[in-house]
């Protein structure tokens, strides 16, 4: 079968390619021999797949050549990064719709939308596709107010957790702090508690780099005294970074990673998806979105460093839910 997937591809975050890489192993079990056709920031041809670039007319002919679309992770019916952005994607699955292609969504997250019509273009669109797989539960409550029949959709989760494998061994307890950091406009006041608490906390840090170079590039005063690892890397090579006992982190996933290392966080909440997983896994959070009183980051930091095996253990009775959950995105693909 030849396949379209659809993401955040090609903007070097190790998130996005590691959803990308999870859906060409779920797609592949279900179909083997597939071929694959992967939107992009650039045309090319690589490791047997070939990379469409997105607004261009190489998109549009692999529309009509491909079997099947499939829009593989992360959350891109959403209109808060983009209104433009949102309506791409929706173009997408019309364009497939007309000629007559099967178009699945897995592993996804949906929304927030800040405008109704955003809101009504998804519902409508939506009942388009032959299935939907999401990944939290409020995505899911989304589905049923857009009354998208229960037999096209399932509450799975994200794709990272898809045959993830996790020791259940009890971690040791780490000396080390890794940071994730990104560029967001949230209140100033904050970065300056942020800045304030990096200074004051003796820890040794490691920056978690997830969108290669953009973050670093852009928390250089917070990262500048940090030792850099580079999340596709530490992907890539399997590499392990021992001592490492606590995330303090803005990325979606780099959360996740540290989650099925079972790794305590204290999640820095900028968008609804991030505090869903902080919620789900039991782990402390601090709200960027909103003022945040001096004293709540050092307070929270110190409440899981002085109950942490309770954080892990946390994370150890939901993680084989949450990836039996993970699995359930094959069921759509009928």
């Amino acid at each position: 079968m030849k396949i379209l997937l659809v993401g955040y591809y090609g903007a070097q975050n190790a998130g996005d390619e590691w959803l990308l890489e999870k859906t060409k192993q779920l797609l592949t079990k279900r179909w083997p021999n597939n071929e694959y056709v992967i939107l992009h920031t650039k045309n090319l041809v690589q490791n047997g797949c070939r990379y469409v670039k997105k607004f261009s007319w190489n998109l549009i002919k692999s529309i009509y050549e491909v079997d099947a679309v499939v829009f593989g992770g992360g959350s891109v019916l959403q209109d808060v990064t983009s209104k433009k952005s949102l309506y791409f994607y929706l173009l997408i699955i019309w364009l497939a719709k007309l000629s007559g292609k099967k178009v699945w969504l897995i592993g996804q997250g949906l929304g927030p939308f800040t405008a109704w019509g955003s809101w009504w273009l998804v519902k409508q669109t939506l009942f388009l596709v032959n299935g939907i797989a999401v990944r939290d539960q409020e995505s899911s409550d989304l589905l049923k107010k857009m009354r998208i029949k229960p037999s096209k959709q399932v509450l799975a989760a994200d794709l990272a957790f898809w045959q993830a494998g996790f020791s259940k061994e009890v971690p040791r307890k780490g000396d080390k702090l890794m940071v994730s950091l990104r560029n967001y406009p949230i209140f100033l006041d904050n970065w300056l508690k942020l800045a304030e608490f990096f200074k004051k906390n003796t820890d040794k840090k490691l920056f978690f780099d997830v969108q290669r170079g953009e973050d670093q590039k852009k928390m250089f005063e917070f990262s500048k005294r940090m030792d850099i690892y580079d999340m596709q890397a530490v992907l890539e090579q399997s590499v392990e970074m021992p001592g490492v006992g606590m995330m303090l982190g803005m990325r979606y996933h780099a959360l996740v990673w540290a989650i099925l290392r079972r790794i305590p966080f204290l999640a820095l909440v900028y968008d609804d998806k991030v505090l869903a997983l902080a919620k789900e896994f039991g782990q402390e959070f601090v709200d960027l979105r909103k003022p945040m009183p001096a004293k709540e980051l050092f307070e929270k930091y110190e409440k899981i460093k002085n109950n942490y095996q309770d954080y892990v253990q946390k994370m150890g009775c939901k993680l084989p839910t949450i990836i039996a959950r993970a699995n359930l995105n094959e069921r759509v693909l009928n």
